[in-house]
């Protein structure tokens, strides 16, 4: 029986309970609270391979921001089993997962922090779901009124060197902490981006085309890719997969 139909299978049948559970993935075991939360994201991550990229260092070095459970982190250590990986989860328990699957599955190179990437340092109100691991610092995204305070921080202040992958999957937040980097000029050090871009996130709200010319100006291609309908409405909320990739010179 396949992983997919299993968890297809588990998710029917099954119910959550406060405990959680555990689950063989590919050749990781992942804890977790939520059937059809691990669905989705197994879909997305291991199915679709919607953060495939490829680099020639097999040492590379990833940020992971929206880290999750940690599903993104083990898809990128079975890509790279020696890469050195820096995460951010700001969601508490979504983050005491994180750090148990990184614990079980003795993942080495791997840095966690229980923080929100943003483009100032402080504190910024937290929206989530007891039982859900959908969260945002906007109520609407994460559907739901209990919000706490999480600290943030800035994702600039942890590159210095190279880094070969930027995973940025923040509910909202995107627009800003593409705008910290470069203003602080570090994605001059950044040689792909993966971002879940939420196109219409607020009403009136349209900037894509600034990110993207934000890109654009960095020297930065991209690919746009949406697994939504066909029929979109006006004004319709869009999960936009946006692969960003220095071009260089030789490539022109």
């Amino acid at each position: 029986m396949s992983t997919y139909l299993a968890l297809k299978l588990n998710c029917f049948f099954g119910k959550n309970t406060s405990k959680g559970y555990a689950q063989k993935i590919k050749n990781f075991y992942i804890h977790f609270n939520n059937y059809e939360e691990l669905i989705h994201q197994f879909e997305e991550i291991f199915i679709q391979d919607n953060y495939y990229f490829f680099t020639e260092n097999s040492l590379p070095t990833i940020i992971d921001c929206g880290a999750n459970i940690g599903l993104s982190v083990l898809y990128f250590k079975s890509l790279y089993p020696k890469a050195r990986i820096i995460g951010f989860e700001p969601n508490p328990l979504a983050y005491r997962y994180l750090e148990r699957n990184i614990q079980v599955n003795k993942l080495d190179q791997v840095t966690i922090y229980n923080k929100a990437i943003h483009n100032e340092e402080g504190f910024v109100n937290f929206y989530s779901d007891d039982n859900s691991l959908l969260s945002s610092v906007d109520p609407k995204r994460a559907k739901s009124s209990s919000k706490i305070l999480v600290q943030t921080t800035k994702l600039s202040n942890f590159i210095e060197d190279q880094v070969d992958l930027v995973k940025i999957d923040v509910e909202g937040a995107e627009d800003c902490i593409l705008e910290d980097l470069c203003e602080s000029n570090k994605l001059i050090h950044v040689d792909q981006m993966i971002v879940e871009y939420h196109h219409y996130f607020k009403q009136n709200d349209y900037k894509l085309s600034k990110f993207l010319r934000i890109l654009e100006n960095q020297s930065f291609g991209y690919v746009l890719h949406t697994n939504q309908s066909l029929k979109p409405q006006k004004k319709d909320f869009q999960d936009i997969l946006i692969h960003a990739y220095k071009i260089r010179k030789e490539m022109m």
